[in-house]
């Protein structure tokens, strides 16, 4: 995962505005987008992805309902209680009521405060938000993806292959069985929602994105961290469930952005992020039975897209 030098940069630069790809360009791709969920999802920087997307040719608007140490039960149990300000768009309920949305990003999460999340009424309230959006006819083309939480990792140092023990945990696949944040709960909610609505259901693969750091950073191949809790994680406490500023956000947040928009995130940050970017779009392309994400058409490309075709062109020289 080398980074791209300043020079292919600047040619990148030149050769894009003359296809007519540049980050101003015409048919640049329109996104709205509405997230619910806790301080993971917020993690993921949804403010910002409209100002991401506008340094790779993406028009990207989003709403959210972001209430912090919550899980979905919790959430729509008090559905004016939030964390973060909402946007214009409003809380989750007038969001989904009144608003025109291409993708609902929705975040489970673990038993808190009081509140049993659990399979099988996550999928019922999943459902439920879906329908919300799609009542009388509105979002006929909505996409839901289910946005993965992570498990906590120890700070400031996690032992090698912490990540991947708790993510890889085993689950039952029963309505009762509580939502841990792991590879098998997420695999068995995405199936029981996707039997429970007539629309496309999807992942953004945080989780997986953060396993394949963790065996970079383990193997002494990752440019971007030495440590996965010390670089990727923040809070500062021997248990942290919360992404780091520099490294782990950005993760997530073009997790989201590549997953749902289909397309490479290449180009955003300069060439310094490249490495995060190539870890992204590899993952969610392996996933791609999971995340929607087809393989780049020329229809879709952008400078992320230039950015990959030259990689992949230098690879096989």
């Amino acid at each position: 995962m080398g980074f791209l030098n300043q020079r292919t940069w600047a040619i990148l630069a030149a050769v894009s505005t003359q296809a007519g790809i540049s980050s101003g360009a015409a048919d640049a791709q329109a996104l709205r987008t509405y997230h619910i969920g806790n301080s993971q999802t917020w993690d993921s920087r949804p403010s910002q992805l409209p100002e991401f997307g506008s340094q790779i040719g993406l028009t990207w608007e989003t709403g959210y309902h972001i209430k912090c140490s919550s899980g979905l039960v919790n959430i729509t149990s008090n559905p004016d209680s939030t964390c973060v300000r909402p946007t214009a768009d409003g809380r989750y309920q007038q969001a989904l009521s009144e608003g025109d949305w291409d993708a609902l990003v929705v975040q489970a999460y673990s038993s808190q405060g009081g509140y049993t999340e659990t399979l099988g009424n996550n999928t019922e309230i999943i459902a439920d938000l879906i329908g919300t959006a799609r009542a009388d006819g509105r979002n006929p083309e909505l996409r839901t993806y289910l946005y993965t939480g992570y498990p906590a990792i120890t700070r400031p140092i996690s032992p090698a292959g912490q990540f991947a023990e708790r993510w890889l945990a085993p689950s039952d696949d029963d309505a009762d069985t509580e939502i841990e944040r792991t590879r098998a709960t997420f695999d068995h909610l995405l199936g029981r929602v996707r039997a429970a609505v007539d629309s496309e259901v999807f992942v953004v693969p945080v989780g997986e994105v953060l396993l394949r750091a963790e065996a970079l950073i383990d193997a002494g191949e990752a440019s971007f961290a030495d440590n996965l809790g010390e670089d990727l994680y923040r809070d500062p406490v021997t248990s942290s469930v919360h992404l780091s500023e520099a490294v782990g956000r950005l993760l997530a947040a073009y997790t989201v952005m590549a997953t749902v928009s289909g397309q490479p995130t290449h180009g955003i940050g300069g060439p310094d992020q490249a490495p995060l970017h190539d870890l992204v779009w590899a993952t969610v392309n392996d996933f791609a039975a999971i995340t929607g994400v087809p393989e780049p058409s020329t229809a879709l490309l952008g400078i992320g897209g230039v950015v990959m075709l030259l990689r992949r062109s230098s690879r096989s020289r």
